[in-house]
């Protein structure tokens, strides 16, 4: 079933404030220069900052929707290739269990976020996409993540210059509940209802994945052979 199409929101935003925590253009009444706070995506392998703008920044900073020790792990990925645990296109070497911090929980290298992600290809774009990101959040003046101290003490000890400020929940954002279970659909809600129980398959493509003509039409013949509804 087909989802209603979600606006596009950009990735950058000037609001006024003259706190740390948002991208930021003010002007104080005992100065006399504008400063300006750039924010954006750190998932945007084009860096901190608009490129070829012209604009001269004060500061700037990059923000991050996933766990802190998410962006602890994308830092170290120097470490774990010169420590032999994956190679330079983020491949697993060797099933082994590391602690990025004594304050973190231990993690095994088969669960690194590039790990997974789709297939072998899939992983290797993700995996260099954090490494260019990495290199341009050097200039980074602070790293809003949405989370917060009490949660991940240790991921934060190994980001300085990192903000915490969340956990963000969506619903906070103007009521809406963007980022949450959409609205039932009542038309799969009436064909649930007419199978018996554990009968239906459902099919999550998930949001990284990546399927060619091939491995679709074998995925739809699949799920014929099953003889079973499915969502």
């Amino acid at each position: 079933m087909g989802r209603p199409e979600r606006p596009r929101e950009e990735h950058s935003s000037v609001v006024p404030g003259p706190t740390r925590g948002a991208g930021v253009s003010y002007s104080e009444n005992d100065r006399k220069r504008r400063r300006k706070n750039y924010v954006c995506d750190r998932g945007c392998a084009d860096g901190v900052g608009p490129r070829g703008s012209g604009e001269a920044w004060d500061q700037k900073g990059g923000l991050l929707d996933a766990p802190a020790a998410v962006l602890a792990l994308s830092f170290n990925i120097p470490n774990l290739i010169s420590d032999g645990i994956v190679d330079s296109n983020g491949k697993n070497l060797k099933n082994e269990t590391i602690r990025l911090s004594p304050t973190m929980p231990r993690m095994n290298s088969d669960d690194f976020i590039w790990a997974c992600i789709g297939d072998e290809p899939t992983q290797k774009i993700f995996f260099h996409s954090l490494i260019r990101n990495n290199v341009q959040l050097q200039s980074a003046d602070w790293l809003i993540c949405n989370s917060c101290y009490h949660l991940e003490p240790g991921a934060f000890s190994l980001i300085p210059n990192s903000l915490p400020v969340g956990p963000l929940l969506a619903s906070n954002r103007l009521g809406k509940t963007a980022g949450y279970f959409w609205p039932e659909h009542s038309t799969c809600l009436a064909l649930l209802d007419r199978q018996p129980t554990n009968s239906v398959i459902y099919v999550a493509y998930g949001t990284s994945s990546q399927l060619d003509r091939t491995q679709f039409e074998e995925l739809a013949l699949g799920l014929e052979l099953t003889n079973r509804p499915f969502l």
